[in-house]
């Protein structure tokens, strides 16, 4: 299946209303039996996502389904396209569960990179025809194309809308997504505690790339024996099939410096010439590169995750190796290439303002349908690490499990469950310590406490 795959659809031969406030599931208005009969089609772009140019999508706006997969705040903000409806990307998943998975859609964010990632979760869902609009609202205003920050946007009311609150006021205010435990166990995934990402995260360090090499350091730990580069590889295609999607990030930062470096390899020259997107090159490269370009994306400076990154600087601290950090991001890199559809690569933009840690705590255990706070570490000018020690603990012993039935190394060791959990729980905070005493050493920590859905307490921790 080459990148220039297309997705045709015949759109439909009927006029639908689209109310304004109406509910979520309302479909393209096709205003003549002409405009009904011309087909629409999705093209992908050379990093594998389904997109479309905003040229295309205003002159599509009554054959096709647009929604804005932003948080509100930025709608107002920022202006959107009146009149589109609306879903912020944390409530997705859920909230499309009643739509047609044959009318066409086009999700619309700032940059393209969120609204490229809810075209992965509709796909996963089994929709057939759905797109990302190209360059976001970014794109949209550089065309000049017209907007509004007035509120005609309309908002899909479902569960996933339901299940979202605001907590607080101004700065101290929490944009809260309650997500149950079972979504990370089939098709979920954990982001990483980085300040910077702007929709509700169930924050672990690494996201679930670190909670990976967590794993295998582990399993080193108590067998006493290296892993191979092809048991990694293993163990991440084992992972993918037991949890679905695996999630791992870097930052433009990181990718600036890649760009700089390979431009500087003549290797690299006519590549980059043709289509200077080094996040293109990272997605699809040219088989021929590949070897090269994975070498380069495992160099500390151009990795954008600081927890991965400190690893590979501070391997002793973590009580890891750096060949093994490094073995997990290529198998990531290499999995995102082959099946892009199992891999959430997400680039993060911005620098580094985290003005606090926070740390969030349930009252009682953690269990599968447990309902859980994802909380947005960045909102408006405040941004701060977000930690879910409880709920990373038990996704982490699911990881065990799985590592304990699918790695011979561990079977033949006869290491026993409990023992292992053990010395996981142990490395996990020794690890999850180190990161923060590198990337946040000043910073306050604040322990939220949640009673069910209600914020019980939020209090500072004193300093050790």
């Amino acid at each position: 299946m080459s990148w220039r795959e297309s997705r045709p659809l015949l759109a439909l031969h009927a006029v639908v209303a689209l109310a304004f406030g109406g509910c979520g599931g309302a479909e393209p208005v096709i205003e003549s039996a002409e405009d009904a009969d011309r087909e629409i089609r999705f093209e992908r772009s050379p990093g594998g996502v389904y997109e479309v140019a905003p040229a295309w999508v205003r002159a599509n706006l009554r054959r096709v389904r647009v929604i804005d997969v932003r948080e509100e705040r930025e709608l107002r903000e920022d202006g959107h396209i009146e009149g589109v409806e609306w879903l912020p990307l944390g409530g997705l998943a859920v909230g499309a569960a009643t739509w047609s998975r044959e009318a066409p859609i086009v999700l619309v964010c700032r940059s393209g990179r969120r609204s490229a990632r809810g075209v992965d979760v509709l796909d996963e869902l089994g929709f057939h025809h759905v797109a990302s609009m190209t360059g976001g609202m970014q794109a949209w205003r550089a065309e000049g194309f017209p907007l509004t920050q007035e509120p005609t946007y309309r908002p899909i009311h479902d569960e996933a809308t339901a299940s979202r609150a605001r907590l607080g006021e101004g700065e101290e205010a929490l944009d809260v997504h309650w997500v149950r435990v079972a979504s990370l166990l089939f098709g979920g995934s954990q982001a990483c505690v980085d300040g910077r990402d702007e929709h509700p995260v169930l924050g672990t360090p690494g996201g679930d790339a670190g909670e990976l090499v967590l794993a295998l350091a582990t399993a080193e730990s108590v067998t006493g024996r290296e892993l191979s580069t092809a048991e990694v590889e293993s163990v991440l295609r084992d992972y993918v099939r037991a949890f679905g999607r695996f999630y791992f990030h870097t930052d433009v930062h990181a990718m600036e410096q890649l760009a700089a470096s390979l431009r500087a390899d003549p290797r690299f020259a006519s590549v980059l010439a043709e289509d200077p997107s080094v996040e293109t090159l990272v997605r699809s490269p040219p088989q021929a590169l590949e070897g090269p370009l994975l070498e380069a994306l495992v160099h500390p400076e151009h990795v954008g995750c600081g927890h991965l990154r400190s690893m590979l600087r501070h391997p002793a601290a973590y009580h890891t190796r750096v060949a093994l950090v490094q073995e997990v991001l290529v198998a990531a890199y290499r999995r995102l290439v082959r099946h892009p559809e199992d891999v959430e690569l997400v680039v993060l933009e911005g620098s580094h303002r985290e003005g606090s840690v926070m740390i969030v705590r349930l009252e009682g255990d953690v269990h599968p349908y447990s309902r859980v706070p994802a909380i947005a570490p960045r909102a408006g000018t405040t941004s701060r690490f977000v930690v879910h020690p409880q709920v990373s603990a038990f996704v982490r012993e699911q990881n065990a499990y799985l590592l304990l039935e699918e790695t011979t190394t561990l079977r033949d060791a006869g290491v026993s469950a409990e023992s292992f959990v053990a010395r996981l729980a142990e490395l996990a905070a020794i690890q999850a310590e180190t990161t923060l005493g590198l990337l946040a050493p000043d910073l306050p920590r604040e322990e939220l406490l949640f009673r069910g859905r209600t914020l019980s307490s939020r209090a500072p921790l004193a300093a050790d």
